[in-house]
């Protein structure tokens, strides 16, 4: 039986995580040059800040990680439920709503899943991770 590792996400989820404000340490990072960019960095041995001009930094998490800030800070839960019929793994992403005494629940109606063919448990969770960051917005409701 293959072992489940956790994987790093994608470029394209590590970017769309940083735009929804992802700022948690990451031991991987992807240093890209963009033209007309700029940003601000410590330099230890000077000091002092400095601006750095056409670099552009995105942390890369593992998928782990990025579940659980969504978690953590979204509010969003992702499960990955394996179905036979599809022959694989599929995402479940749900809003987390706080309840009575600080209970927590999943909100059925508030719940989305993505049918997926022979998808690996990696892909799955891939997949739910960038939904759930694509429709954040969507997800920010108040229970009344």
């Amino acid at each position: 039986m293959k072992m489940i590792s956790d994987e790093l996400v994608s470029l394209e989820t590590a970017k769309l995580a940083k735009e929804k404000g992802f700022n948690w340490l990451c031991s991987s990072v992807k240093i890209e040059t963009i033209e007309g960019s700029e940003r601000e960095v410590y330099d230890e041995e000077e000091c002092r800040w400095e601006t750095v001009k056409d670099v552009v930094k995105t942390r890369i998490p593992t998928q782990t990680r990025l579940q659980r800030w969504l978690r953590e800070e979204k509010m969003m839960h992702i499960e990955i439920a394996h179905n036979p019929m599809y022959g694989g793994f599929m995402p479940f992403i749900c809003k987390i709503v706080e309840g009575e005494e600080g209970v927590f629940t999943l909100l059925e109606k508030n719940c989305h899943c993505i049918a997926m063919r022979n998808a690996t448990y990696e892909k799955a969770l891939e997949a739910g991770l960038q939904y759930a960051l694509e429709h954040s917005e969507m997800w920010d409701i108040k229970e009344e």
